[in-house]
């Protein structure tokens, strides 16, 4: 029976499959021309109630307990750097870059600080942690409870709230008080950066509150900028030395800040410190890329001509990070893509849990999948995305939401932040999880909904309009895959939809193969993918052996590039379902496929020995 079959535990199954035999026998015997399964009646002798969704809901409840102990024990792993993660190098040169260009054209830019964007998974707070081995750092990080890391003391006084408003005074003097903790700590030892910015992220009260209150004492009356401006002067004077890097100020998950409305306060209070601090606001939500100041706002401000803001930064370089690291031998399918799920499994989550958990990710952070989802364009097209060639509009709403909720990773953001450029990279584990959800946890009825809403995309200009036959062509490639994957593994099985198949098979969803007449090369051949990747010349990715052994080891086929003539896309296919062969190229190569017929075999094959 499913219900007990698709469990993960091998010996539960076991356990239970032979109890479930036990009774299903004497239950014929004694009621011979019963013709129901009676699985029913066999839980009702085990104490248990309905089906399996008990065991599913507990086993998701353990899960979501789980997850926080891991996440914490993913984040205290070594940070790697060095030649397979230049991400902190070019971090750091844009802080650098901003403060010089802070202290030389102050006039130009509104104040010192700029947005950290990019997609959940990526490895922002962990960069943020690994600062502290070579530079002063502050950090502030708020986050809900279940997410890490946590600094609740901090977010609490940082934060306005009922009968607590705070206000530019406050932060003001909060900053006041950060850089004098900063001061003496560089007094005591000067090279004591590391045990003074890791007591940020404990959530220790580094500044403390009287200092906070003695300065807005002072600042309180104020009402022009310029007093403002000549008391952080003073203060900055005594205790910034101009040729050393500044003290990097973190405030973490700060869409909290948007929405209680202090963001406008931080940032306006920012200004005023001419040297020595430069802030970094990271989140997945793109509004802190563009968060501009408006005269309303700062009824106080001089008028003043457009003030720019710094450019935000989302260059991370963490994707295949762990496969890199094993210069992508012998690499397991959670090695690939996101850093957080080799991370995570690393840590002891089970196969099943990660996907599970990328489920959950992917739908904008549904805790239990089993609950009833709402299908909206936003999930529908994350989903899809991660397995199809879905090339979001960059100027559209969609773009931002999906890389803010969905998972989606921002490649580009325009020099005016009117356009952000979203994508799903090649990430196996993420494509697992999409197909799951639309072959096993969706119905008929959902699945529709879902391609209807992405039509609707396309006729609202959400979606580009102009590769329909890509977009079309990688969705009937993906679908049939999955197809063939659900027919022929079992569901409990953690990466089912990234297995092999053979090529009669596969073929047999579009046509029927006759096997009498199938080309005897053809005969024990595989192909294996869970999604797309397209091809990008510009990114040296020409067509190679090379690249199809690894579009086979990690699940993906490949879309050629525009205007590729006949050939549209190039699936890798084997002898061996568990690896890929060297030479296969010259006695059995790829399968082509051309999206629109346009010309004969022969086109076909000169075009693909071109590539």
């Amino acid at each position: 029976h499913p219900e007990i079959t698709e469990r993960e535990d091998v010996e539960e199954v076991e356990d239970a499959y032979n109890k479930y035999k036990e009774f299903f026998y004497k239950y014929h015997i004694e009621h011979p021309n019963a013709t129901t399964d009676c699985y029913e009646d066999f839980l009702k002798t085990q104490d248990k109630q309905g089906s399996s969704s008990g065991v599913q809901k507990k086993r998701n409840v353990d899960r979501i307990s789980r997850t926080p102990q891991l996440v914490k024990l993913a984040f205290d792993l070594d940070y790697i750097g060095g030649e397979m993660n230049h991400s902190l190098e070019h971090f750091i040169i844009h802080v650098f870059t901003v403060y010089e260009a802070w202290k030389s054209s102050r006039n130009r830019y509104y104040s010192p600080y700029f947005a950290f964007f990019q997609s959940s998974g990526s490895g922002k707070s962990k960069l943020f942690n690994s600062l502290t081995d070579s530079y002063w750092v502050s950090y502030v990080s708020f986050a809900t409870e279940k997410a890490y890391p946590k600094t609740p003391v901090l977010k609490q006084s940082l934060l306005s709230k009922e009968g607590k408003e705070l206000d530019l005074s406050y932060y003001f003097s909060y900053f006041c008080a950060v850089l004098q903790s900063w001061n003496q700590a560089q007094e005591r030892n000067p090279e004591g950066h590391k045990s003074w910015s890791k007591k940020w992220f404990n959530d220790e009260k580094v500044v403390d509150e009287t200092i906070i209150e003695k300065h807005m004492g002072q600042v309180a009356e104020f009402g022009e900028e310029e007093e403002f401006e000549k008391y952080a002067a003073e203060l900055l004077d005594e205790m910034v030395d101009e040729t050393r890097f500044p003290l990097i100020i973190v405030f973490d998950e700060a869409r909290a800040m948007v929405a209680t409305g202090d963001f406008e306060s931080v940032r306006r209070a920012l200004r005023y410190f001419t040297k020595g601090v430069v802030a970094v606001f990271a989140d997945t939500m793109s509004s802190l890329c563009n968060f501009s100041p408006s005269p309303e706002a700062d009824p106080s401000f001089r008028p003043r001509t457009y003030m720019e803001l710094f450019p935000p930064f989302y260059q991370l370089c963490t994707f295949d990070l762990f496969a890199r690291r094993k210069n992508y031998l012998d690499c397991e399918i959670w090695e690939y893509g996101r850093v957080m799920w080799a991370a995570f499994k690393s840590c002891g989550m089970t196969e099943g849990d990660l996907v599970a958990f990328a489920q959950s990710k992917l739908l904008g952070g549904h805790e239990r999948v089993e609950t009833p989802i709402t299908m909206t364009t936003q999930v529908a097209i994350a989903i899809l995305s991660s397995f199809a060639s879905i090339e979001i509009t960059p100027s559209s709403s969609l773009s931002k939401q999906v890389v803010a909720g969905n998972m989606a990773m921002c490649l580009h953001v325009s020099h005016d932040r009117s356009s952000i450029m979203a994508r799903y990279p090649s990430d196996p584990v993420l494509a697992e999880a999409a197909a799951k959800l639309v072959q096993d946890t969706f119905n008929h009825e959902k699945r529709m909904q879902m391609l209807r809403l992405l039509a609707s995309s396309l006729t609202n200009g959400l979606v580009e309009r102009g590769k329909r036959g890509e977009l079309i062509g990688s969705l009937i490639i993906g679908l049939a895959m999955q197809k063939c994957q659900k027919a022929s593994f079992q569901k409990r099985m953690p990466f089912r939809y990234s297995q092999a198949v053979s090529l009669e098979d596969f073929l047999n969803v579009f046509i029927d193969v006759d096997e009498e007449s199938l080309d005897a090369r053809l005969e024990n051949v595989y192909v294996k993918f869970s999604h797309a990747w397209k091809i990008s010349r510009g990114a040296n990715q020409e067509l190679s052996k090379a690249l199809l052994k690894a579009g086979w080891h990690r699940g993906c086929y490949f879309l050629c590039e525009e205007n590729q003539e006949a050939v549209d896309v190039v699936i890798p296919t084997s002898h061996n379902e568990n690896s890929y062969e060297k030479d296969l190229i010259q006695d059995g190569p790829p399968l082509l496929i051309q999206i629109k017929n346009q010309s004969g075999r022969g086109a076909i094959r000169d075009a693909f020995l071109k590539l």
